[in-house]
C-alpha cells in the first residue's frame, strides 16, 4: 500500500481556496457596501500598477468571461491557471504517494520560478501600460 504524504496538498489546497474565494467576492463586488479605491500607483505615476486591472479580470472571470478576464490583466488569469495546475498536480503527487521535494531542490526551483515570474510581470506591466491607459 502507498504511503500518502498530506503534506503536499496543504499549501496548494489554501492557495486554491484562497482564489475560490476571490472569484466569489469578484462575483458579487458590485453588491458590496465598500468599494476598493482607485489605484494610488496610477494616480501618482500616471501609468497602471502590476495589478491594474486585476478586479476587472476577476469580475470577468467569475461570470466565464474568459477572453474579456485576460484583456483586462492577463497574468492574474494565468496566476489562477497556474494555482489551479498546481492543486491538481498536488492531489496527483497525494495519490501517488510522492513525499515533498527535499529543501536543496525546493530552493533550486524557487529559484527557477522566481525569474521565470519576474520575467512574466514585467511582460505584463509592458502590456498594462501600452493597453490600460
Amino acid at each position: 500500500m502507498t504511503r500518502r504524504h498530506p503534506e503536499v496538498l496543504v499549501a496548494p489546497t489554501v492557495t486554491f481556496i484562497a482564489v475560490v474565494a476571490l472569484v466569489g467576492i469578484a462575483r458579487i463586488y458590485d453588491k458590496l457596501p465598500i468599494q476598493a479605491p482607485q489605484c494610488g500607483f496610477r494616480n501618482t505615476f500616471g501609468i497602471p500598477c502590476l495589478s491594474c486591472g486585476g478586479t476587472r479580470a476577476f469580475q470577468s472571470l467569475s461570470q466565464g468571461q474568459i477572453i474579456q478576464a485576460i484583456s483586462f490583466n492577463p497574468a492574474i488569469i494565468l496566476g489562477v491557471a497556474a494555482i489551479i495546475a498546481w492543486f491538481v498536480c498536488g492531489l496527483a503527487r497525494y495519490g501517488r504517494g510522492q513525499a515533498l521535494k527535499d529543501e536543496s531542490r525546493r530552493k533550486m526551483s524557487a529559484k527557477s520560478l522566481a525569474i521565470l515570474l519576474s520575467m512574466i510581470l514585467a511582460m505584463n506591466w509592458v502590456y498594462l501600460i501600452i493597453f490600460l491607459r
